[in-house]
C-alpha cells in the first residue's frame, strides 16, 4: 500500500528514448510480420496446387502471422499507457 504513495512519473528523459526505441521494435516485429505472411502465402500457393499435403499447415501459418501483428500492434499501445502518465 506504501509502495502506491511514492510513485512518480517517469522523468521525459527516460520515456522519449525508451518510446522511440520501441517504436523501431514495433516497426521491425510488423516487417518481420510482412514478410512472414507472404512466405506463407506462397506456401499456401504452392500447396494450392499439390494433391498430397493438406492447406491445414498454411492456414494455421497465416492465422498465427495475423495474430502476431495484432499483438505486437496492441502491445505498443499499452506499453504506451504504462509508460506516460496521464
Amino acid at each position: 500500500m506504501y509502495w502506491a504513495l511514492d510513485y512518480e512519473p517517469l522523468p521525459g528523459t527516460v520515456t522519449r528514448p525508451v518510446m522511440y526505441l520501441l517504436g523501431y521494435l514495433l516497426w521491425t516485429a510488423d516487417l518481420v510480420c510482412l514478410v512472414w505472411l507472404m512466405v506463407s502465402a506462397c506456401k499456401y500457393f504452392a500447396l494450392k496446387h499439390s494433391t498430397v499435403e493438406t492447406h491445414a499447415d498454411a492456414h494455421n501459418s497465416i492465422t498465427r502471422t495475423l495474430v502476431a501483428a495484432v499483438l505486437a500492434t496492441s502491445s505498443m499501445a499499452i506499453a504506451t499507457a504504462v509508460l506516460i502518465p496521464g
